[in-house]
């Protein structure tokens, strides 16, 4: 995914370039240059509580665009630039680690256009500090530095910048969930999200409609019309993860937004090529199915089970391994299959938890192990997966792996029965199971 991100980025980045150029533009401006925001946005970036892969500062090159003396060839306006950002000018700073950035008429170099943001950054210039602040919240050219981040963004925030500003909110609200404190008020960053999000920018339009406005956080109350609405400004931006939630909600509809099933897929359709897993997999299975719409299509269906299972989406990775255990659709393969259940398994998916109770205790693929089959087990009963809690009700009621506990079997039994596993309904009926049953 953070391939892809970069990619989608740099082409933006290329293309935002060129257009200046051909007009007569540079994005670069001199002494007495103007820069003005204009009514581009940035392209998509993934919004994550915990951020993640890597998007671009996409201000950079697309939410400005800054005149210069048209004579200048771009060696000139390069060897003026650096001139002049050598000097100490803030503007000059910020546009060379804009040319660094983007790599026009230079070679990109991730760690000097950091350190020319940075320069800028320090004389208080608000879009420069917003660039810092992304690079050092995130890595790029040096090491994550969050008070850096903090102070930078904190600057360009207050400066009106708004890219700033999301990046700004987004890390308070970071903070809160990171802290337990996401209930506490927090009008500071609302307020800055949703004045970055109407100014267009894509990542704060992203949180508020993915995280604030559906959760209610921070002060904001749970709002569907206004999620549904950022939502819908964060697609028409392509921003895959609110491509795939506004496509999940045409799906199935609702008191803000109507049922469109068609608009969905589209939607679901669109974030998956972009690179969001959690939507190639619905996509993939109803493709391989036949289901929910889709007409079937198994071979493109496994192609996008296979990109997510690339990105290595637990979910995905558990599909994987009971693709290659059947072998109808790829040659099977039980070696492969037991490596991707089990790398699913411990990042938690449930279904692939209790295929690695099956496989440990019968010995399929495996040397069989009846404890690794409890602990498998016992990851998807408190998990809540319903056959998981059936299967460690089994094991205790036989004392296998565990010792034998017909009330601990019971319990799990009575858990997985009222999720409406009938096998488990059809067990708390064994008689020793009704006797342990009366004295609980």
């Amino acid at each position: 995914m953070s391939d892809t991100a970069s990619a989608n980025d740099r082409r933006n980045a290329d293309a935002a370039f060129q257009r200046g150029l051909a007009g007569g533009r540079s994005t670069t401006g001199g002494s007495g240059g103007t820069s003005a925001p204009n009514s581009s946005s940035p392209s998509a970036s993934a919004f994550a509580a915990t951020p993640g892969a890597e998007r671009g500062p996409q201000s950079v090159v697309a939410t400005r665009t800054v005149f210069i003396r048209i004579e200048e060839t771009t060696p000139q306006m390069l060897a003026r630039v650096t001139r002049e950002a050598g000097e100490g000018k803030a503007e000059s700073q910020y546009n060379l680690g804009r040319l660094n950035y983007a790599g026009l008429g230079v070679a990109r170099d991730d760690v000097a256009a950091r350190r020319w943001f940075g320069a800028a950054a320090a004389q208080g210039h608000p879009a420069a500090s917003a660039q810092y602040g992304y690079l050092t919240m995130y890595g790029r050219g040096g090491p994550v530095d969050p008070a850096a981040a903090r102070a930078a963004l904190r600057t360009a925030a207050a400066g009106g910048d708004s890219y700033g500003q999301a990046l700004y909110g987004m890390m308070l609200v970071n903070d809160a969930v990171e802290t337990r404190t996401s209930d506490a008020p927090l009008p500071e960053a609302i307020d800055l999200l949703t004045r970055a999000a109407d100014a267009g920018e894509v990542v704060a339009q992203a949180i508020l409609g993915t995280v604030v406005y559906v959760f209610g956080t921070n002060g904001a109350k749970a709002d569907p019309a206004k999620s549904i609405h950022y939502l819908k400004l964060a697609a028409a931006q392509d921003h895959p993860m609110a491509l795939q939630i506004l496509g999940e909600h045409y799906m199935v509809g609702g008191a803000a937004i109507e049922k469109d099933r068609a608009k969905g897929w589209a939607l679901l359709t669109k974030a998956a090529d972009l690179g969001q897993a959690g939507a190639m997999r619905p996509l993939g299975l109803s493709l391989i199915q036949g289901s929910n719409g889709q007409g079937k299509d198994p071979a493109r269906g496994l192609k996008y089970i296979r990109m997510a299972v690339e990105q290595r989406h637990p979910a995905a990775m558990g599909d994987y391994a009971a693709i290659l255990y059947e072998g109808a659709l790829v040659p099977k393969d039980l070696a492969a299959s037991v490596r991707y259940a089990r790398e699913a398994a411990e990042a938690g998916d449930g279904d692939a938890q209790v295929m690695m109770v099956r496989f440990a205790y019968f010995g399929d693929g495996v040397a069989k192990d009846v404890n690794a089959a409890v602990r498998y087990a016992r990851l998807a009963a408190e998990g809540g997966h319903s056959e998981g809690q059936r299967m460690l009700g089994a094991l205790y009621q036989n004392g296998e792996g565990v010792p034998k506990d017909v009330k601990e079997a019971v319990r799990w039994f009575r858990k997985s029965a009222a999720q409406g596993n009938q096998q488990a309904a059809t067990d708390l009926q064994d008689p020793e199971n009704v006797a342990a049953a009366r004295d609980m």
